[in-house]
């Protein structure tokens, strides 16, 4: 396989996704472990079924103790080899969700980090969107934004009108790196954002001249303190004063990215990362 795997490294080098050096590097090394392990258990990967050597490998990985990002990681990694094998040959179909599912106690058992529940994070949209104030229209669009992308208050803050694209449903974020990528937008985050700029924003900005996506009611950009201030008596409001911090809304917005079928390179730029091999460590 070790032919394979330098034709993978060349494949990741010069594909159209541009993928960072520490990227390949991750996709490269989880494949030598899948490499090392058929070769120990005298297997091989049947192009035209792979799944099955697929769940024993993600088994065997459990029983020596790897912890559920890594987990992930190596399903990541499967993907983009399945993709590369699929410009030689014909593959047979992989279930993915089949291979996160067989984790999916692992994350439960060793994630000890405190994050929101679904039904918690769905009282606090209920509240934002029966209130009467305009305004919370906006703190909506910005909670959407911390939930979904994983950045700090303030780099939200940041976001210019110009860097939005309802019509694509994305915007473009940076990370503490200084790195820029697209997110792309949930539907209910770009209607409420459209509402905001429509019904809330038009209505306070003057200017055309005025930049910023979320302002305050004085017509500048709204400081990261007020949106903090706002986020607590939110919390006070809903009966979650002592979850609605900084700590457990990153938490949440991680685990929510985790969960998603996202490339490592995508979730390595959300979460501000150097090397990709620690976003999955």
């Amino acid at each position: 396989m070790e032919k394979n795997l330098s034709d993978f490294r060349s494949w990741l080098e010069n594909n159209p996704k541009n993928y960072s050096s520490n990227s390949i590097q991750a996709y490269v090394a989880d494949l030598t472990v899948f490499s090392r392990y058929l070769s120990k258990e005298n297997k091989k990967l049947e192009a035209k079924a792979p799944q099955p050597v697929f769940e024993e490998f993600i088994s065997a990985e459990i029983k020596n103790g790897r912890n559920y990002t890594t987990l992930r990681r190596r399903i990541a990694s499967l993907r983009r080899y399945v993709e590369f094998l699929s410009t030689k040959k014909n593959v047979g179909q992989v279930d993915y969700k089949q291979l996160v599912e067989m984790i999916k106690n692992l994350y439960k058992e060793q994630s000890s980090e405190e994050v929101l529940t679904q039904k918690e994070i769905g009282k606090i949209y209920a509240y934002l969107r029966d209130e009467n104030s305009p305004f919370h229209k906006r703190d909506d669009c910005i909670f959407r934004l911390l939930l979904e992308s994983g950045s700090s208050i303030q780099r939200i803050l940041n976001i210019e009108l110009d860097d939005l694209d309802l019509a694509k449903n994305e915007v473009k974020l940076s990370n503490d790196l200084g790195e820029e990528y697209i997110l792309a937008l949930e539907p209910e985050t770009a209607d409420c954002l459209k509402v905001y700029i429509e019904e809330v924003r038009a209505n306070v900005a003057m200017s055309s001249e005025l930049t910023p996506l979320f302002i305050s009611q004085q017509a500048r950009r709204i400081s990261r303190q007020a949106v903090w201030q706002n986020l607590k008596k939110l919390g006070k409001l809903t009966g979650m004063e002592s979850r609605l911090n900084a700590r457990v809304i990153k938490n949440t917005a991680v685990k929510r990215i985790l969960e998603q079928d996202l490339d490592i390179e995508q979730i390595r730029l959300m979460l501000g990362h150097k090397n990709a091999l620690s976003t999955y460590a």
